[in-house]
């Protein structure tokens, strides 16, 4: 398929392209501007040792530490963890195992992610102190019976609070209100069973003879129709497959006379029916003429 015949659909609705284009860019740039902000907080520390000269002679400090950090970062994961934390902030925040999350870095660092909608923002900072309290009691917890206790760096805390840049946010309207216009112009035809290009008129009439008028019926170039026609040695009567042949050009709905007329077949892009077509081939088979405006 040749691209001037792919992107014909695009050429006949150039307009209806730019003010559905034009449509969606405004919906689609006002609904990203109004996007809801989030906050992400972020709360950092370290674990290590509390060393003494039996440990350091008979214990392996740097495996101990990793392990720590990872048994720390996995408290995230824990239900009755987050459900403490939630309790004593008296704050709710939904589907909060989706919204904090711990990580280890390096051997001893921990970092812990917490994240709040827009509606949510109001509750971050005292949901953040349940988070250190808690945090803070299940370590005590945990160093109790240990033979090698650990201790906690005092946590760092730092919160941004997100948007998408509007700089992002047209660039992503653009993209999206080009595709999706296009998207609608070949739906638009393509669901109705419309001709949009010139091989569905060729699966149909392989053999036939073929004028591609590239204007509208209304306003062709009728030196050029007429050349065509007079190329037939039987008088030839112009069948039409779309309203305005029939006023424009004075389009038959058939021929008389069988032996000495052939049918020329008047076709629309985007207006006359894949159906149409056919259906015509079942009564006149291959030995007509056709005449494609592509406007």
């Amino acid at each position: 398929m040749k691209i001037s015949d792919l992107l014909s659909p695009l050429r006949r609705n150039k307009t209806l392209f730019w003010i559905v284009f034009l449509g969606l860019f405004i919906a689609l740039s006002y609904v990203g501007t109004h996007l809801p902000k989030t906050q992400k907080s972020t709360v950092y520390f370290t674990v290590k040792p509390i060393t003494t000269e039996e440990a350091s002679a008979n214990f392996d400090h740097a495996e101990s530490t990793m392990k720590v950090a990872e048994t720390i970062a996995g408290w995230a994961k824990n239900p009755a963890f987050r459900n403490e934390i939630l309790k004593k902030a008296e704050a709710d925040i939904k589907n909060f195992k989706r919204k904090i999350t711990a990580k280890k870095q390096n051997r001893m660092n921990v970092f812990w992610t917490l994240k709040f909608d827009e509606p949510e923002i109001k509750d971050a900072e005292k949901v953040i102190e349940s988070f250190l309290l808690v945090l803070k009691q299940r370590f005590a917890t945990f160093n109790q019976d240990n033979a090698y206790p650990y201790g906690m760096t005092k946590p760092e805390v730092a919160g941004e609070l997100r948007s998408f840049p509007q700089s992002w946010i047209l660039l992503a309207a653009v993209f999206l209100s080009f595709a999706l216009s296009i998207v609608l112009i070949y739906a638009k035809e393509a669901l109705r069973g419309r001709v949009s290009h010139l091989f569905q008129i060729y699966d149909v009439f392989p053999a036939s003879s073929l004028l591609q008028v590239p204007d509208h019926p209304k306003t062709h170039d009728a030196k050029l129709l007429e050349r065509f026609l007079k190329s037939f040695e039987e008088t030839p009567v112009l069948i039409g497959t779309f309203p305005i042949a029939f006023d424009a050009l004075d389009a038959s709905t058939d021929i008389k006379n069988w032996d000495q007329e052939i049918p020329i077949l008047l076709v629309r892009m985007g207006d006359t029916t894949i159906k149409e077509l056919e259906n015509l081939e079942a009564i006149y088979g291959d030995e007509v003429g056709i005449v494609v405006f592509e406007r």
